[in-house]
């Protein structure tokens, strides 16, 4: 099998039923009525909203469109973003027994459509519905991404939650699938002194500087994967504040490290503020640590595309939330 086939059963063939993340993006679609396009699926009781899991070389934007063209025959544009949405609460059990924890970007669409063809191997009815005829039979998942829509900022930050256990994914991925292509999710994380100047650290074999990142682990939201990274690099006690975007785009995320190990990631980069804790160097990863003026790291020379972008959008932060 190929990732032609999808990724989903690409990654399926060599790991099983087990749990895994996978990386979906959820549109809440609304038509001039300001009415939610809502999906009956044969294999949940719940309602849904049109979505699906990110493919290879695919950006969340592009996959979004997809989805809602394949699922409803819609056209939609986007107009927002509503957060990410990864907690352990909303671990699904397909019925042929695959577990997921999802990693599900959400976002807002408009669309002037009907409803057209169905994917009728996924989809079993689609209608535009008023939200409250429709909340409580939502799947959890969504209607938090209607509180996040209807609340005063128009998008969330997860709580910072972790499971007793925590599962490290990256690691237990490569151990199944060798070198091949992974799509990883993960934060970066902004953290600003007194001065406006922004926390930096230096990798080990590297002369770049960049934000404090690292990628999600199972059993753990998005939060508490910023609040771990910090933790484990810096020795900062954090909790995130506020978004700056989502960055997906493939011709800049997509990498091939020097072991050989090739990847795709979705970065969700936060705003966060300092809570406790004392500045130290993790010793394993981590040469250098400082704060750093934003221009100063823009200037750096060797800069990746993925991380000047960021810088920029930080920089532009009013703008606020980017979703590239």
């Amino acid at each position: 099998m190929t990732f032609q086939d999808g990724y989903i059963r690409w990654i399926r063939q060599h790991i099983g039923h087990e749990l895994i993340y996978l990386v979906y993006t959820s549109i809440l679609v609304f038509n001039e009525a300001q009415e939610l396009l809502v999906i009956e699926r044969p294999d949940f009781s719940w309602l849904g909203v049109p979505g699906g899991a990110l493919e290879l070389g695919e950006s969340i934007s592009a996959c979004a469109h997809r989805e809602v063209l394949e699922e409803t025959g819609v056209h939609a544009e986007i107009t927002g973003f509503l957060g990410v949405f990864s907690h352990p609460q909303y671990e699904l059990h397909y019925p042929n027994g695959d577990r997921v924890q999802p990693w599900t970007v959400g976002l807002v669409a408009k669309t002037t459509d009907q409803v057209g063809a169905l994917d009728q191997k996924e989809i079993t009815k689609a209608s535009f519905r008023p939200i409250d005829e429709v909340y409580s039979q939502l799947f959890i998942q969504y209607q938090h991404m209607i509180d996040a829509y209807r609340s005063p900022r128009g998008y969330a930050i997860e709580e910072v939650f972790s499971l007793p256990t925590v599962q490290p994914y990256f690691p237990l991925l490569r151990e199944k699938v060798g070198h091949a292509p992974l799509i990883l999710p993960g934060t970066s994380m902004v953290v600003y002194d007194d001065k406006g100047y922004a926390l930096a650290v230096r990798k080990k074999g590297t002369r770049r500087w960049r934000f404090p990142a690292g990628f999600s682990d199972i059993g753990e939201s998005s939060s508490a994967t910023a609040v771990r990274e910090m933790k484990e690099e810096t020795g900062l006690d954090i909790e995130p504040v506020d978004v700056i975007g989502i960055y997906s785009d493939p011709t800049v995320t997509q990498k091939k490290i020097p072991n050989g190990d090739q990847f795709q990631i979705v970065d969700y980069v936060l705003e966060c503020q300092v809570i406790g804790g004392e500045l130290r160097i993790d010793d394993n990863e981590i040469d250098g640590i400082q704060y750093m003026a934003l221009d100063d790291l823009l200037a750096q020379p060797d800069n990746s595309t993925h991380f000047q972008r960021i810088l920029l959008d930080v920089i532009n932060r009013h703008n606020r939330p980017f979703i590239r």
